[in-house]
């Protein structure tokens, strides 16, 4: 959903990279995950997930001040700029499925115990989050017809 020329910050269900803007304790206590590499889809929800989960709440800007550009006449895009490395890719994207608890990741405790500090908190949890923002990323999309995203 959109959110423009508001007279307050709304709640919102979803972080954003881009649109981060918090007090430092947040930073130190939910830091980002260096070993997600490689990961552009799921890296902000993962860190969202972790926010939330412990505790932190996400507003919306009461007018839109800000954009992000992804075309390629940039001059970076597709010119070297991403190197492609698909074994992190893959390890990135199995500590996501142990961090949400996916069908089929590694839950073992070895596995659990790796995530260390950059697990989900423990003030509200994963199901609630998922409520919340409409996302499921153990199925990887809509948590039924009522979320207030589309993931496709």
């Amino acid at each position: 959903r959109a959110a423009a020329n508001l007279a307050q910050p709304m709640l919102a269900p979803l972080w954003a990279a881009g649109l981060s803007f918090s007090k430092c304790h947040a930073e130190r206590l939910v830091p980002n995950d260096p070993s997600l590499k490689q990961i552009f889809t799921g890296e902000e929800f993962a860190r969202g997930a972790r926010l939330w989960t412990h505790g932190y709440d996400f507003y919306s800007m009461m007018r839109p001040v800000i954009g992000t550009w992804y075309g390629g006449d940039k001059g970076s895009y597709g010119h070297g700029s991403w190197r492609h490395n698909h074994t992190e890719m893959q390890a990135s994207q199995a500590r996501l499925g142990t961090l949400f608890e996916a069908p089929g990741s590694d839950q073992s405790p070895a596995a659990r115990a790796a995530l260390g500090s950059f697990a989900l908190g423990t003030r509200r949890t994963l199901e609630q989050y998922v409520a919340f923002s409409g996302v499921d990323p153990r199925i990887r999309g809509a948590a039924g017809s009522g979320g207030n995203c589309v993931v496709r």
